[in-house]
């Protein structure tokens, strides 16, 4: 049992202890280090183990300590290359067992995907997990002394929980009132987000501090269900948030040659948040900023030069790269500079991306840069047009339902592209009506939930989120008879009661698992235990449903990614990818772009909806009768998608 001695006087005021007496100083007393107690959330009752604010205190003493004693997670980077995968379960970490494929609920796909040949999948993902990687000691000497002084920059959370604001008056008016119990509302909850954000920072920070030293880490991946790759290691990855990636470099360094300095300047002005700019406007940005980044780069914690990077979009990777163009400016012949910085190409909405490919459809292509254009489309801009005008429309319309709703938006300045971008972005991996209300509401809330109460953001919520939704059948009419036709697939299988399955461009026999689960009680000397079992089960008919659009789509992204890699890797080029993002050297990134399109046009010269439409026809058998026909497609021309600068960027 682990115990925390307390003194006997400071114990004897909490009865409620279980006290035993210390065995090696008799002045103190044990208590237990963790205690069983019940909570209520909404209408349900849990059981938790949680440890004593005693014992936290005590481990709050000494930040390292805590670190070093309590953190270390099980499961780290490599020093050495990852086994590279030749079968289901063998591959990546040396003395663990990992399995290629993750799974959650029922292990059919398991058993399934030894039926197929993965070679190639095989080969690629061990590629990837052969990429060396580094600490980049110039930002985690940053964060450490940011960490020290509780400065909170971008996803570094607060050392301290938030303090409340003071009680009123009794005399305070009655709207004092409201915005102080609105202030409270949103102090508390940020408070209760603190709980976990500070030790998943701390488990990240003490992975990076560990391997500082390191000369080269590795990530050995494997797959989901659709084929996206994943690393191993849970903490650290390039894969994790803004500051991991800030912390994470290539530990190969390459020279930037004659172009690398360019894509170097387009990935810092991305990622200050002047991506919407033409290729050669990012350049110039970059240029005409030489001076603010190269102090960045100098004193990035001075006062005067910490807004000017804290406040990108990303922050620890903008220091990174700011770090970096400055010295390769520094240098006295540039091209020969080493560069360690990975460059990332973003997909234009991605999802919508692929989409546009399934349908042939010119509009939809053209307003995620599908096809060429001088400057880069923004399709979230152009949603929130059609959102505008209908909300201008219900303004000015005194009997519409809506009408005050509409004024209340505008009066708030609520008809901002941030307030659309993650609907637009998940609507293609099927994001629900509710899903969507509870997206625009988060951005409504961090808008302007410091000015008005939680039941007035709900209404603004609801009306809005279905003014996009509306919005966006008008922009990607094609995209949205296709996700029709999935929810109409996936609804017959689920009448059959079989999982919908089909086989990715890359091979990848992809089956959805979920499954309906059996509840089983397990009492235990604490409390009662609900244990789901998924065996043998039949399947989710609603989970299919909802999943089988956004699984197909990730299945074509992990294809694209993975045909892109082979690539590259056939080039020499260091590539990692986070899904739709995929990262080389700068000096590389001329020849990542045109493996990009290439994989692109090739993946889509294939008639990929006839081969799942076949696919189904097969399993189906004699219901193949009452699959629906494939909706029409355009006449989008995929090859020109080769001229298109702003596809990926």
């Amino acid at each position: 049992t682990h115990t925390h001695t307390t003194d006997r006087k400071r114990a004897n005021s909490h009865i409620r202890f279980e006290m035993y007496k210390a065995r090696r100083d008799h002045s103190k007393v044990e208590v237990r280090a963790f205690r069983h107690r019940l909570i209520r959330k909404k209408d349900k009752t849990y059981g938790i183990v949680e440890m004593r604010k005693c014992v936290k205190k005590l481990l709050d003493i000494d930040p390292d300590q805590s670190l070093k004693f309590h953190l270390d997670p099980k499961v780290q980077p490599m020093l050495c290359r990852p086994r590279p995968w030749t079968n289901a379960s063998e591959g990546g970490y040396l003395m663990q067992r990992n399995q290629f494929l993750r799974w959650t609920g029922s292990a059919h796909a398991q058993s399934d995907i030894k039926c197929h040949d993965l070679s190639f999948l095989f080969g690629v993902a061990s590629k990837i997990g052969d990429v060396p990687w580094a600490i980049n000691n110039r930002v985690l000497n940053v964060v450490s002394q940011a960490w020290e002084r509780n400065m909170a920059i971008g996803k570094m959370p607060s050392r301290e929980q938030l303090k409340l604001p003071d009680p009123l008056p009794s005399d305070s008016s009655e709207e004092a009132k409201r915005m102080h119990a609105i202030k409270h509302g949103q102090i508390t909850k940020q408070n209760a987000k603190l709980l976990s954000l500070i030790p998943t920072f701390e488990l990240r920070y003490g992975v990076a501090n560990n391997f500082r030293h390191a000369a080269a880490l590795y990530f050995p991946h494997n797959v989901d269900f659709r084929g996206r790759m994943y690393p191993l290691p849970p903490h650290l990855h390039h894969e994790a948030d803004d500051l991991c990636r800030g912390m994470l470099q290539f530990a190969r360094a390459k020279p930037l040659g004659d172009r690398g300095l360019y894509w170097l300047k387009v990935h810092l002005a991305n990622l200050y948040g002047k991506d919407k700019l033409t290729l050669e406007d990012r350049v110039k940005w970059a240029d005409d900023n030489a001076h603010k980044v190269q102090a960045v780069a100098r004193d990035p914690l001075h006062p005067e030069v910490l807004p000017i990077w804290s406040g990108a979009d990303d922050p620890w990777q903008a220091l990174a790269v700011s770090q970096d163009v400055s010295a390769a400016l520094e240098c006295a012949d540039p091209p020969r500079y080493m560069s360690h910085i990975s460059v990332h190409m973003d997909g234009s909405c991605n999802g919508l991306q692929h989409y546009a490919a399934l349908g042939r459809d010119e509009v939809g292509g053209l307003a995620v840069n599908v096809l060429p254009s001088d400057t880069p489309q923004d399709v979230y801009m152009c949603v929130l047009g059609i959102v505008k005008e209908k909300v201008n429309a219900h303004a000015q319309d005194a009997e519409h339902k809506n009408h005050m709703l509409a004024l209340k938006a505008l009066d708030l300045d609520l008809l901002q592209r941030k307030v659309v971008k993650q609907t637009v972005m998940t609507i293609c991996y099927g994001v629900t009506a509710l899903g969507a209300k509870d997206q625009v509401q988060s951005q409504l809330e961090s808008l302007v939930g410091h000015r008005i109460e939680q039941g007035e953001i709900k209404q603004l919520s609801l009306y809005l989120s279905q003014l996009v939704l509306k919005s966006i059948d008008e922009v990607f009419k094609q995209a949205m008879q296709i996700k029709r036709w999935f929810d109409e697939v996936s609804r017959l299988n689920g009448s059959l009661n079989i999982p919908v399955m089909w086989i990715s461009p890359s091979g990848l026999p992809c089956i959805q698992p979920y499954r309906d689960s059996k509840d089983q009680q397990v009492r235990t000397g604490l409390q009662t235990v609900i244990l789901k079992d998924q065996k043998n089960q039949p399947i989710s008919r609603a989970k299919q449903r909802m999943g089988f659009p956004p699984n197909f789509v990730h299945s074509l992204d992990a294809s694209h990614m993975i045909f892109t890699a082979d690539k590259c890797f056939k080039d020499g080029l260091d590539f990692v990818s986070v899904h739709d993002s995929y990262w080389t050297h700068a000096c590389d990134v001329d020849i990542m772009n045109k493996h990009i399109r290439e994989e692109f046009i090739g993946m889509y010269s294939k008639p990929i909806l006839q081969e799942l439409e076949l696919t189904l026809k097969l399993r189906l058998g004699n219901h193949s009768e009452e699959l629906p026909p494939l909706p029409p497609q355009g006449q989008m021309d995929i090859t020109k998608v080769r001229d298109s600068p702003y596809f990926f960027d």
